[in-house]
């Protein structure tokens, strides 16, 4: 007859390696996303630790009980590397969590006398150890949606295994058989709220590997692969938000449109292969002009667009000149021009004015500069009846 306590036992480990397929399957889907690497290591090290448990028990009993854990620790701090690189992006904190669960489970287990119960102790101690290291990386993430789930099934890991110590320390006073704790209610109780923990933690970390992927495809979309900044959509799903925090602080905002001059004649004298080495440098220039509030974007061609926010009319035309310097020091052998230029549109964007409107004034004065020569900037002002063009002479210095 089946023994369907021991068939209990069996739910934890193939829960575990169950998910460590799914975390490896999401790890080949995704191409080089390394922590859900590091987490289907952890779940099908965790789970072939505990079908050891379960099938070797008298090497538990001989004393080598850490040979028999060390699979299960394996696991868990490849999980704390895996939990790092999702809140936190690096794996630092992980390798030096995981570094002090392992330094605590050996010196537990060796202080405890390295008996059953001192193996018993010594696995729980290093669970409740990890659900605390775990809330702790948790609480510095991104604050998704599933790392809310997963903080509160970290709590609950927690609570659970400070439970299961207690009891185990209240129900077996004397030292015990592997084989007398694996027939007892005690342990097929606690195993089945243990894989509900497991379970809705493996399933949150699922989520969130999920959910850090679509975020990743979503970057993508939205980001021209030349430039490096946003498209024209990109820059627009961002925009709206950036103007209302702005506003609501009381902080200037600006705009500038810029257009790469004669960029037809690149791409129809040296071919759409060096047109594509002029908006990558391009891009790369507006990148480094602009600042952490501010966005820029490849609106369409060669026209691109900056939002300056907490820029006041004197630090745009810094700006927008130190923009027009750059790109006609770029050296760019391929097309076989000394120099390239650009020109700009300039506008401050006031408070009761449209980004539309903006757009369109800015868009304005660009034409402008085309219209007068190209290699410059033109600053919107009233209603381009009174439009200010600077040609800056040489020498003139800029921050």
């Amino acid at each position: 007859m089946v023994d369907v306590s021991q068939l209990a036992l069996l739910i934890l480990p193939i829960t575990l390696l169950m998910l460590g397929g799914a975390f490896l399957q999401v790890w080949f889907g995704q191409n080089g996303r390394h922590s859900a690497l590091w987490y289907s290591a952890s779940f099908l090290a965790v789970g072939v630790g505990f079908i050891l448990i379960v099938t070797m028990p008298n090497v538990i009993e001989a004393g080598h009980g850490l040979y028999i854990w060390l699979p299960a620790l394996f696991g868990l701090t490849t999980a704390l590397i895996g939990l790092s690189i999702t809140q936190t992006g690096k794996p630092a904190n992980g390798f030096l969590f995981a570094a002090v669960l392992a330094v605590i489970t050996i010196s537990t287990y060796t202080a405890l006398g390295m008996t059953v119960s001192a193996f018993i102790v010594t696995g729980e101690v290093s669970c409740l150890i990890f659900y605390a290291l775990g809330i702790y990386l948790c609480r510095v993430g991104p604050g998704r949606t599933s790392d809310k789930y997963l903080f509160a099934v970290m709590i609950a890991g927690a609570a659970v295994f400070l439970v299961r110590i207690a009891l185990f320390l209240e129900g077996f006073q004397r030292e015990i058989s592997v084989q007398t704790l694996l027939e007892s209610n005690y342990l097929v109780t606690l195993q089945f709220f243990s894989s509900l923990i497991i379970i809705g933690g493996g399933l949150s970390m699922l989520a969130g590997e999920m959910e850090s992927r679509f975020a990743s495809q979503r970057r993508d979309d939205l980001t021209d692969p030349l430039s490096g900044l946003l498209t024209r959509r990109g820059f627009y799903s961002v925009m709206p938000a950036m103007i209302e925090r702005a506003r609501s602080e009381g902080l200037p905002l600006s705009l500038i449109l810029l257009d790469i001059d004669h960029f037809k004649d690149v791409n129809d004298n040296h071919g759409h292969t060096a047109g594509d080495r002029v908006i990558c440098a391009f891009g790369g220039l507006i990148s480094e002009a602009s600042r952490g509030s501010d966005l820029a974007g490849r609106m369409g061609g060669e026209e691109f667009a900056l939002l300056l926010v907490g820029a006041d009319e004197e630090v745009t035309r810094r700006v927008a000149e130190r923009m027009r310097r750059g790109f006609m020091a770029l050296q760019m052998p391929e097309t076989q021009y000394d120099t390239h230029t650009t020109s700009l549109g300039l506008v401050n964007i006031p408070p009761n004015c449209s980004f539309e409107e903006a757009y369109k004034r800015a868009d304005d004065a660009l034409y402008l500069a085309k219209r007068s020569g190209r290699n410059r900037y033109v600053e919107w002002s009233g209603d381009m009846r009174e439009e200010v063009e600077h040609s800056v002479p040489e020498g003139a210095v800029f921050a």
